[in-house]
């Protein structure tokens, strides 16, 4: 067929170049569809984003078509919007992102299906029940992260609220959600006498605890209404206290600069209320101001950086006399090369580093001779990456003499060095993923490569997701060597094997992999259904 073609367009006098290189290139056609109904929507707007480079817009046209052609060959990421629609990359039933892995020739076939976007209409009310318009609504929901059952913020904002203290969230994803309403401190301090108690956060229907909450629960395209948040209020109280070891902190940046310091108080529980901060003063005290009643971790900041910690317990009246024993905190200097006569980009490789009880991050980026630098950082346990996974992966990673397998360090009072090997040879394997007997394989399942260890820290960070190509092909390249499991789960919570518990009952049902650098393989994987571990979700506490 190709040849007749090329026939016909040189009969028509276009030159051979110009068909050899039509014939070089690939396209992309497909549809845009509501999730729900199948309906096609027409003026989608649809994005196609190369590996490097801009991306290309395009928009459906009636019937929910549109189409891509003369395209290079190599790896597209595909996303589409719609009015009254959640913006989506083009993704299976799983939830798994598909990426478009074009060949020569190739015109790919595609659907892009989006969710109607849900909303909650509501009012936020004072302790009273009158309407309260000084104020805000956050939107949490309930995840696992790291072992451990945490509150996390959608992004979702209500905006304004009306002369009736009436919010809307639109564009919403289904799903379970949590809400809470706020006051404006500022407001607050300005107008209300501090006799008069404070209006506190509080979580729907009323509730200062979270444990408390009622969970709201969206269908896609649902719209609830009528939803109503009364907040609390309580008499506030300070916590006085000072920072001891302020000399052992250094008073100016790298570059000369004075660094400022802020002290922080946020509940012990992580959620419940606003965090409090206030600047330290030049002698070393500070006074947080406007706490209600409960436990509160105090932190002492420099920057995105932890210096000290002290946990305080607020009852019914002020705190006088809480500490903040200094950190002493150094700059830590790495270097970073590629493995023997590799040749890569070394400059401008950004690397991050994230404390693992603070939760704060730095980023550094290389220099041209592989150097990279943070300024402050103090003793802790510390999460660092950032080397693009497609390209390279780490394999040695050394801190003060000792060797890291899945990028987590300890630092104590030393300085480092940490040293950095990347290599280009890592491991692949693609992924057969099958429904018990069934001949058929499946193409819709979240795939993940996990270290096969009891340390849930090596499980946490060494967790590898595999992609999935518009074929229903699912690789994991720049593996590591090492033990790993492989597994397919028709639905699971984020990092749900991280857990001891869960990561015990579902060990055996992963496939057995010991992985060579260097090695490709085809794995055959079978799919653990949401029936099989929904028992084991629901003992855990897990969504």
């Amino acid at each position: 067929m190709r040849y007749i073609l090329a026939l016909a367009l040189l009969a028509a006098g276009v030159p051979a170049q110009q068909v050899a290189a039509n014939e070089s290139l690939a396209a992309v056609k497909g549809v845009v569809t509501n999730a729900v109904t199948g309906e096609r929507l027409r003026k989608a707007f649809v994005r196609l984003q190369p590996a490097s480079g801009n991306s290309r817009p395009a928009t459906t046209d009636e019937q929910g078509r549109f189409s891509y052609e003369n395209l290079k060959p190599g790896s597209y990421k595909l996303e589409a919007e719609h009015v009254g629609f959640i913006a989506s990359l083009l993704s299976d039933a799983a939830g798994t992102s598909v990426e478009l892995h074009l060949t020569t020739g190739e015109t790919a076939d595609v659907n892009v299906k989006l969710i109607p976007q849900a909303a909650i209409n509501g009012r936020l009310l004072d302790s009273d029940g009158d309407p309260w318009v000084h104020g805000s609504i956050g939107v949490y929901r309930s995840v696992f992260r790291q072992g451990k059952r945490r509150l996390e913020g959608t992004g979702y904002d209500g905006g304004m609220l009306d002369d009736q203290g009436q919010f809307r969230l639109g564009q919403m994803a289904p799903g379970t959600y949590y809400l809470k309403g706020e006051s404006d401190g500022g407001w607050e301090q300005f107008n209300r006498l501090p006799s008069e108690g404070q209006l506190l956060p509080s979580w729907y229907p009323g509730s200062l605890d979270f444990e408390n909450a009622t969970p709201i629960v969206l269908a896609a395209g649902q719209e609830i209404t009528g939803l109503e948040i009364r907040l609390r209020r309580s008499a506030t109280y300070r916590i006085r206290g000072m920072v001891s070891g302020l000399d052992t902190l250094p008073k100016t940046s790298p570059q000369g600069a004075r660094i400022g310091r802020m002290v922080w108080a946020s509940p012990v529980s992580g959620v419940g209320s606003s965090n409090h901060n206030v600047d330290l003063r030049a002698d070393g005290t500070f006074e947080l101001q406007g706490l209600p009643p409960g436990e509160y971790d105090v932190d002492l900041h420099q920057g995105p950086v932890e210096l000290g910690h002290v946990t305080v317990r607020v009852d019914d009246h002020d705190v006088d006399g809480a500490v903040i024993e200094a950190t002493p905190a150094h700059g830590l200097k790495g270097s970073v090369r590629f493995e023997g006569n590799e040749a890569g980009q070394i400059a401008g490789l950004p690397f991050i580093l994230r404390g693992l009880d603070s939760g704060a991050s730095q980023i550094s980026r290389t220099r041209e001779d592989g150097a990279f630098d943070f300024p402050l950082v103090s003793a802790g346990r510390y999460w660092l990456f950032g080397p693009d996974e497609a390209k390279y992966y780490v394999k040695t990673l050394r801190y003060d003499g000792k060797e890291s397998r899945n990028g987590v360090i300890t630092i104590a009072n030393g300085d480092g060095p940490l040293e950095l090997v990347l290599s280009a040879r890592g491991a692949r394997i693609v992924a057969d993923v099958k429904r018990g007997d069934a001949v058929a394989p499946v193409l819709a399942a979240r795939v993940v490569l996990v270290p096969d260890t009891e340390r849930s820290t090596e499980r946490a960070f060494g967790t590898r997701p595999a992609v999935r190509d518009q074929n229903g092909v699912y690789s994991i390249g720049n593996i590591a060597a090492g033990a790993y499991r492989l597994f397919a789960f028709e639905s699971v919570p984020e990092e749900a094997w991280v857990d001891a518990e869960f990561w015990k009952e579902i060990r055996s049902k992963g496939a057995d992999l010991h992985i060579s650098e260097g090695e490709s393989r085809n794995a055959e994987v079978p799919l653990v259904t949401r029936p099989e571990i929904a028992p084991l979700l629901s003992r855990l506490g897990m969504e």
